[in-house]
């Protein structure tokens, strides 16, 4: 055998110890209620694969036009145009935000709050985040998207830390009623080496875990899931009810990890355990809280009415173009060979009188063409009523989308209009995110990784005390592991942020708060309260502070220590900052 072929040795069991039997059973149940919406999203799939071949080519020729084939060759843009429009939007969180709870709270916990963002904002960053979440917007668009909390392991089998990946829907069997869910994923035998190294390949076999069952056992359901040849199916399996992670591979059914009771790896604060997994909706399913819905649950039959009523119009508007012309005449065949004679005369560049005998065609003759007044108006009263409902159905802004704005207003409106369907997604999902955000503190708190010796600049009260009159301050640095173990006991308010995007509510409370700060008196402690607030909700990310809006009354440079907010005048150039429109 070459030796740049890899295999897999290990040996199928005949029978499944408890563990693996037990992860099986769950598979099996779990994988019953995904088929449904499986079968529903290939259905779907099939018609956007129909819809995105948007014309059909037949050598130039149009084929509703051939009396043996009533087929058509225009087919609707819409699906098309709402999905790469789709792909182009935020739709979800770009960061979570800690801030103290309530509104009576000392800067010190404010700090604390910046600082346990910065870490948060770090590790996500470390554990590439940010790319499971990008290659999970094609699932969302569909309903439903996961991104997992992969656990690295130590030698000892103890957690150690922490990756983020996309978990595609297909792989993915969720609650459906119960409090466990699993990852299921088939990889070629190359890749599980390059993951898991080559060595591992000599005590794994090829296949599932179904594999691992007695052949004359398995039901034709089960013989259905087997995986093709050349593949090892690893199950990541999480109870947190019962606190039992497994990790089973191949068709021998391989137990790689497998952690319970006081071991398993993700426990809270209260001592509950929890999964490693954060999943998205585009929106909810009206029927059951299984699954999500996307927009291709309703655009497809609108573009199919859109691909009919495109196509009739084109068919009348063509039959119109080449309509039949009839010529009356005494002689038909006389009229036609004198007319070829003509047509013979004007190819070689002559355009001579015919003369022949009367036929009737002088005064007498007329010329009927056979038109039949195409309706090409009709396409686009169509056109009109399917995306109208199309917006009804899905609350996508397709006009706002695409439609041109060729001044700064209406670049702005349909910004807002764009940032509309971000917070409508967004706040679709809080909770989901949030509780995700707890859960990756609660694991990063209570498990040593090498995160914890990484340095973020977070700022303090020396940092804002003196800051120079260009801007900069001399920011602390701080081990992220101080960072948590700092805000270990403390509880914060956890709101997830969309850079540039607000939803109504706080749109009008920062318009609120802007009328506010008009009535209230400069140089007030209560007026510069306002602007931190409304600052801080308009775009978190600025950082502003009330230390920040202005320097004490007849100083330049550094802010000197004992500075009384009260005296801190608050320059006409903050309030006329204010008055700008939000970008």
């Amino acid at each position: 055998m070459s030796k740049f072929i890899l295999m897999a040795g290990g040996v199928k069991k005949k029978t499944n110890d408890d563990l693996v039997q037990y992860v099986t059973d769950r598979f099996m149940k779990k994988h019953d209620v995904w088929r449904g919406r499986q079968n529903v999203l290939v259905g779907i799939k099939d018609k956007v694969r129909f819809l995105l071949n948007v014309y059909e080519e037949n050598q130039g020729n149009h084929r509703f036009l051939s009396p043996k084939n009533k087929s058509l060759y225009y087919k609707s843009m819409l699906v098309h145009q709402v999905n790469t429009n789709l792909l182009g939007e935020k739709l979800t969180a770009d960061f979570v935000d800690y801030s103290p709870l309530g509104i009576d709270y000392d800067r010190k916990l404010v700090e604390q709050a910046q600082a346990v963002t910065r870490a948060h904002k770090a590790m996500r960053y470390k554990g590439g985040f940010d790319i499971a979440r990008a290659e999970a917007k094609q699932d969302l668009i569909w309903g439903n998207s996961f991104v997992e909390m992969v656990l690295d392991f130590n030698p000892d089998g103890t957690a150690k830390g922490i990756g983020y990946e996309y978990a595609p829907f297909y792989e993915f069997r969720n609650y459906y009623g119960s409090i466990d869910r699993m990852r299921v994923v088939s990889y070629d035998i190359e890749t599980y080496a390059s993951i898991y190294g080559e060595e591992a390949l000599n005590d794994v076999a090829e296949g599932g875990i179904i594999d691992t069952k007695e052949d004359d056992a398995k039901a034709p359901m089960e013989q259905s899931l087997k995986v093709r040849d050349g593949l090892i199916q690893v199950v990541r399996f999480y109870n947190p009810g019962r606190k039992i992670f497994a990790e089973i591979h191949g068709g021998g059914g391989k137990v790689q990890h497998f952690l319970e009771k006081e071991k398993y790896p993700l426990i809270d604060e209260s001592g509950n355990g929890f999964d490693p997994f954060l999943e998205t909706r585009f929106f909810q399913d009206p029927t059951s809280d299984f699954f999500g819905f996307g927009v291709h649950d309703f655009l497809p039959d609108l573009a199919n009415l859109d691909t009919t009523i495109t196509n009739a119009a084109t068919a009348d508007a063509v039959w119109d173009a080449s309509a039949p012309i009839f010529i009356d005449s005494s002689d038909p065949d006389r009229m036609r060979s004198s007319l070829r004679e003509w047509e013979k005369s004007r190819a070689s560049g002559k355009n001579r009188v015919i003369f022949d005998k009367s036929s009737g065609m002088s005064q007498a003759g007329k010329v009927t063409r056979l038109a039949i007044g195409a309706n090409t108006g009709m396409a686009n009263e169509f056109d009109e009523m399917i995306v109208k409902r199309a917006i009804r159905a899905t609350s996508v802004d397709i006009n706002g989308q695409t439609d041109y704005a060729p001044t700064a207003e209406q670049q702005k409106m349909k910004k807002l209009e764009s940032s509309k369907l971000n917070t409508r997604v967004l706040l679709l999902n809080e909770q989901r995110e949030i509780d995700f955000a707890r859960k990756e503190m609660y694991f990063i708190q209570n498990t040593k990784t090498d995160f914890h010796d990484q340095i973020v600049e977070v700022e303090d009260s020396y940092a804002n005390k003196y800051q120079s009159e260009d801007g900069f301050k001399p920011m602390k640095k701080i081990r992220i592991g101080d960072i948590l173990k700092g805000a270990k006991n403390t509880n914060f308010r956890i709101i997830p942020r969309m850079e540039g995007a607000l939803d109504d509510q706080s749109y009008m409370e920062i318009q609120d708060m802007m009328e506010t700060i008009a009535l209230l008196p400069d140089g007030s402690k209560a007026k510069a309260m306002v602007i931190e607030k409304m600052l801080a909700q308009k775009n978190p990310t600025l950082g502003v502070t009330r230390a920040d809006l202005s320097t004490p009354a007849g100083q330049t440079g550094m802010q000197q220590p004992g500075a009384e907010l009260q005296q801190m005048p608050v320059t006409a150039g903050i309030d006329a900052a204010l008055k700008q429109p939000m970008q």
